[in-house]
């Protein structure tokens, strides 16, 4: 009875070392790189109104620059935001303008988020910049003007499990992703996702949506 007593303070022991012993779940701090900075410019807004979800106004964007390590030029004329401002006060961008890069390209940009934090995502045809349609960006107001708003843009790194970019379109359209392999991959309609792990890399690899770790929804 006393050795059954002293074998189960035993294992009660060892139980409680080896909870002691565990590695507290400690997250990965997302490392950002830097991609540009832009000054917008812009005209009076027009206010729409109170609505059901705060006050919309309409703010015409007149152009402005831009200039980072890889890619520099203009804004266009003719973006906009339809932010709107909470009850609380807080004003929720929505922005959508174009890019004109010094070498001829046009980058759509759409940017939403709870000022002065917003994240952006990039749209463009150019085979040069074909890298901005998988980046998903953090973008920082860091002065805004009656005239002219002006923001630093970071792309966003991940783990090797991290999906960085995932967004949803409707039934006919993929839903795109990237994750931190080295490759270009993609969460199709039926929720898997796939990838080509490089160029030379004929089919590709697939990994069930279960397996992916870690999602960040934008």
């Amino acid at each position: 009875m006393i050795a059954s007593s002293l074998s189960l303070l035993a294992l009660a022991t060892s139980v409680l070392a080896s909870a002691q012993e565990q590695t507290p779940y400690s997250p990965s701090k997302p490392d950002l790189t830097y991609l540009f900075s832009v000054n917008i410019t812009i005209t009076p807004a027009i206010s729409i109104g109170t609505t059901p979800f705060g006050e919309r106004r309409f703010q015409p964007i007149t152009g402005g620059s831009f200039s980072g390590p890889e890619l520099q030029g203009h804004v266009a004329s003719g973006g906009a935001d339809w932010g709107i401002t909470g009850s609380n006060g807080d004003f929720d961008p929505d922005v959508a303008y174009v890019l004109e890069t010094q070498d001829g390209s046009n980058i759509l940009v759409r940017q939403r988020g709870r000022a002065p934090n917003v994240f952006s995502l990039f749209e463009t045809g150019s085979g040069r910049y074909d890298w901005l349609n998988w980046v998903v960006a953090y973008g920082k107001a860091t002065s805004v003007t009656e005239t002219e708003v002006s923001l630093d843009i970071w792309q966003a790194q991940g783990g090797h499990d991290t999906i960085l970019k995932c967004f949803t379109g409707n039934a006919s359209r993929e839903a795109r992703a990237l994750i931190d392999l080295g490759a270009r991959c993609w969460v199709d309609v039926d929720f898997e996702v796939q990838t080509e792990l490089s160029k030379s890399d004929k089919g590709g690899v697939r990994w069930t949506w279960t397996e992916v770790d870690t999602m960040l929804w934008v």
